[in-house]
């Protein structure tokens, strides 16, 4: 699966580079941030469905299931988003820590402990098998110090 962490203080998204199928690890090098106009996703869930996310972003199929969630950039703010039971996309604006995938519980625990996202993502890969690879960041604001 994967660790996406956002820590609201330093206004950054953090998260691996492991892609999985099932039980199998495919790479340790996967770029999972994708960018359509001025929005940058980070997104977990089935590597297809968040292709066909960003495709129809923000006018979704009715007649389609995504799997996946995450958090978009957009206008200097972070936001978090997903699908809800009936299908329905739901996106609210974070003005707090959140982490997302197989090794979120991880990750937000130690967000709590004071660690910036990065370091929260290195924490959740040392116990969730899902995520693995290196840990990469941007900045929500679009800072040139992090990559794009």
């Amino acid at each position: 699966m994967t660790t996406i962490a956002y820590n609201h203080k330093e206004g950054v998204i953090a998260y691996d580079s492991r892609l999985t199928r099932g039980g199998t690890i495919c790479t340790d090098s996967h770029e999972k941030m994708r960018v359509k106009g001025d929005c940058r996703f980070v997104i977990c869930g089935v590597e297809s469905d968040y292709q066909s996310f960003i495709e129809h972003y923000p006018d979704f199929q009715t007649n389609y299931t995504y799997r996946c969630r995450g958090v978009v950039a957009r206008d200097g703010k972070a936001h978090s988003f997903c699908f809800n039971e009936n299908g329905e996309y739901e996106e609210f604006e974070l003005s707090f820590n959140e982490a997302w995938g197989s090794g979120e519980d991880h990750a937000l625990t130690a967000m709590d402990c004071g660690l910036p996202a990065e370091e929260a993502v290195e924490m959740a890969i040392k116990r969730d098998n899902g995520s693995g690879g290196e840990v990469n960041s941007i900045f929500v604001k679009g800072d040139k110090e992090l990559p794009l």
